[in-house]
Parts: structure tokens; sequence; C-alpha cells
């Protein structure tokens, strides 16, 4: 499959910042469950900016009010997921230096950290990294999309099932 990727570049340089609005998120070392008028944070791990601005933006057009925190590096992920208490992590498996598998490694050690749902989004559809992917515990491994109504369907598929859906501690 062709990387159309390159084509959503021009779109968020048009755009800019519009949209990226990062809201503040609490800080805390114990997680605790949602209530249902509290605004859902989503932890985006992706070194690529282009990627985390336009997952970003799919997300807040499928869910306004929803918290995006964001982190460029595998490092600043764990502290994130720490500082945040995300009710989602969404991680990119090739990051330069301490890669996503090394994320997901970590992120689902410690009572605070296990029940945090992480989804795998990589550009790879190799079979070793999807099987390595689900045998470190992600939840879910899916394929990067290539345009931006792409994205938008997947930020509603994942805020349907796992913020609207699924059963969480």
């Amino acid at each position: 499959m062709p990387d159309d990727r390159p084509k959503i570049e021009p779109l968020l340089r048009a755009e800019g910042d519009a949209g990226r609005g990062e809201g503040p998120f609490e800080t805390g070392a114990h997680r605790t469950a949602r209530r249902p008028q509290a605004p859902v944070r989503i932890l985006v791990i992706d070194d690529d900016e282009a990627d985390r601005l336009v997952i970003a933006r799919a997300l807040r057009k499928v869910r306004p009010g929803i918290q995006i925190v964001e982190a460029t590096t595998a490092a600043e992920g764990l502290d994130r997921l720490d500082e945040a208490a995300p009710d989602l992590v969404l991680l990119d498996l090739r990051m330069p230096g301490v890669d996503g598998f090394s994320v997901l490694k970590s992120a689902k050690t410690g009572a605070e950290r296990a029940d945090v749902p992480v989804v795998v989004l990589s550009t790879s559809s190799n079979p070793d990294d999807v099987r390595r992917a689900y045998r470190l515990n992600a939840n879910a491994y899916v394929q990067k999309p290539s345009t931006l109504d792409e994205y938008e369907r997947l930020a509603r598929r994942l805020v349907d099932f796992w913020v609207e859906t699924a059963v969480r501690l």
C-alpha cells in the first residue's frame, strides 16, 4: 500500500496550529475511575508532529472537550502516563532512541498503569511487530491511516469503543 501520508502535511501546514489547543490535565500518582461528566483524556505518544496533530484534531472533532496530552519520546510518554492519568494511550512503535515496545513493557506495570488501555498506531504491518505488541499487552494494534477522513473514522471508532463502550475499572 503506498504511503499517502505526505498528502496530509500540506493541509496541516495550511491550518497551522489551529485546533491543537492542549487542555490542562490533572496530575497525581493514583488513577481513579472517571465520573461520566469528567473530561476524557488521551495520551498520544508519537515522535511525528504531523501524526500527533492530525490524530488530536480528529479526536477533538468526534469528541469536543476531549483532552489530548502529547509526548514526543518514549521517556516523555512514560512520564505523562504517570502525570496525566489518561483514559487511553495511543502509541507509535517506531521512535528514535527508546521505542514503543519499551513503552509497552513499562506501561503495563504497576497498579496505576495496568488498567490503562494502550492502542498501538503504527505504519508497520509486519506480523512480528503485531505479535510482539500483543505479547507486551497492547490492547489493540492499528495501522496508521493515510488520509484525514481515515483518521476521523479511526478516532470515532477509538472513542466509541474505548471511551463509550468498554467497561473500565
